[in-house]
């Protein structure tokens, strides 16, 4: 099982080793990070799957086809930890019913004592994983090499899985983090189908965040889908025809506050929340592990143990070493969230778009 390396022949997965590297931590660019059916590998003859790699040179439209995640863009705007060996990462969080504020007191009268409120917010490893198997075949005789565009292709479709974690009204548990959502109840949106209903939604949820943050805003961020963001910057006004949001909204702004956009956000939603409350916590890096010798389980939807008892087997299994494949597996620990409540508000039903 060898294959040509420079000008050098040598075993196929010293090769992936060398790419992935042989520690738990190879090192890979996080710049952006979904996963139902049985399985199958890829191979040189399923056709849709990666018979098109064979003998043939594709473009690079990966970068293309992917969706602009937005947790990178609110992991960069809040903060950003490692776990690195702990086991959890804890910050203070204030409640802000408690205000440690001055006031203004007379001569010689006595300066009021004021206790904050905190309470520590913990985020412990979430773990995020897939496999994908190829044939031996198809690794050494695609061009370009499919372990190259797998290997990216976990990273990215990844990235569209958390940001569909991220941006629902699930809430937390042993094994995920809370959407944005979670206990958030929405913001009322207008159901004028105008420029004039565009305004009363934004001036609706910047209200509520003002409100629910004492005033205390320190990044606040817009998130929004593509197709919406354009609707609003084409929205005239009934006098004469003007587009006002039209400039600002091509700069990546509205009222001055940035717009996170991307497909993932589901259309007819808006979002304006305080990214500067917005906590990350990943592994240093993903770990990417090879194997041509391990027995799995083909599903994607309820992977299974390979026997839980005598006699009970999952199905279909696949012996990676009589069927001369190999396996790519991706693990990430992650874990995100808001420090704050109530600084999330949203709303969806957007009559104006």
């Amino acid at each position: 099982m060898k294959h040509e390396f420079g000008n050098h022949e040598r075993p196929l997965l010293d090769d992936l080793k060398a790419a992935y590297g042989e520690d738990d931590n190879t090192r890979i660019v996080m710049s952006r990070l979904i996963t139902k059916a049985a399985a199958i590998p890829a191979d040189t003859t399923t056709s849709g799957w990666a018979d098109t790699l064979v003998s043939t040179t594709i473009a690079d439209l990966i970068q293309t086809l992917t969706p602009l995640a937005i947790y990178p863009k609110l992991a960069a705007l809040g903060d950003d930890f490692t776990f690195g060996r702990a086991g959890s990462v804890t910050l203070p969080a204030r409640n802000t019913a408690s205000m440690v504020s001055g006031g203004f007191i007379a001569q010689g009268a006595a300066i009021p004592v004021k206790q904050g409120a905190f309470a520590p917010v913990t985020f412990t490893p979430k773990k995020m994983g897939v496999i994908t198997v190829v044939t031996r075949e198809i690794l050494t005789h695609s061009t370009p090499s499919i372990e190259n565009i797998l290997r990216t292709v976990l990273l990215e479709d990844t990235a569209v899985a958390i940001d569909s974690v991220l941006l629902d009204a699930t809430a937390a548990s042993a094994i995920r983090p809370a959407g944005l959502k979670a206990g958030v109840g929405k913001v009322t949106a207008s159901a004028t189908a105008s420029i004039v209903g565009f305004i009363a939604d934004i001036k609706a949820l910047a209200t509520a965040l003002l409100t629910n943050a004492k005033g205390n805003l320190r990044a606040p961020a817009w998130l929004m889908n593509l197709t919406d963001v354009l609707a609003a910057s084409l929205l005239t006004t009934t006098a004469v025809g003007e587009t006002p949001f039209r400039e600002e909204m091509s700069r990546g702004s509205l009222l001055g506050i940035p717009i996170l956009t991307s497909s993932t956000v589901a259309a007819d939603t808006m979002y304006l929340i305080d990214a500067a409350d917005f906590v990350s916590a990943t592994g240093d890096t993903p770990q990417f592990s090879i194997s041509n010798q391990a027995v799995i389980h083909m599903e994607d939807t309820n992977p299974a143990a390979i026997s839980t008892s005598p006699g009970v087997f999952a199905s279909p299994v696949r012996s990676l070493f009589q069927t001369d494949c190999i396996a790519i597996k991706m693990l990430l620990d992650i874990n995100f969230g808001m420090r704050r409540t109530g600084v999330v508000q949203w709303t969806d039903t957007l009559a104006w778009n």
